[in-house]
């Protein structure tokens, strides 16, 4: 079971999962790519997980109402980082870290 956390869509107030954050590989990728890179322009992150800007974009701000990044803007530059005061950041990482092993060993098998 994934932890619990609140989602402000429009005027409804809903709950998301981590579990719903893990299951998009965009989401997925985002967080590994700002847990090595530490801040990234979108276009960065764009062009380091081989997605489109709309895609990075829409799970930008899904990670962003998480609480999972927080983005700074210079100028008319987007700078996204993980949040790491956000108690569900750091065991998300881990978590990706652990299936992208996992996925390793098996797929050497």
């Amino acid at each position: 079971m994934g932890r619990k956390g609140i989602v402000f869509k429009g005027s409804t107030l809903m709950m998301l999962d981590s579990n719903k954050i893990l299951k998009s590989s965009c989401r997925k990728k985002i967080i590994k790519i700002l847990h090595r890179k530490k801040r990234l322009s979108i276009m960065e992150i764009v062009q380091g997980i081989n997605s489109t800007y709309n895609e990075v974009n829409r799970n930008l701000i899904i990670l962003e109402r998480e609480g999972i990044i927080l983005q700074q803007f210079l100028g008319r530059r987007r700078i996204i980082q993980l949040n790491f005061e956000n108690k569900k950041t750091m065991p998300l990482v881990e978590i990706i870290k652990t299936l992208d092993s996992l996925y390793k060993k098996n797929k050497m098998q």
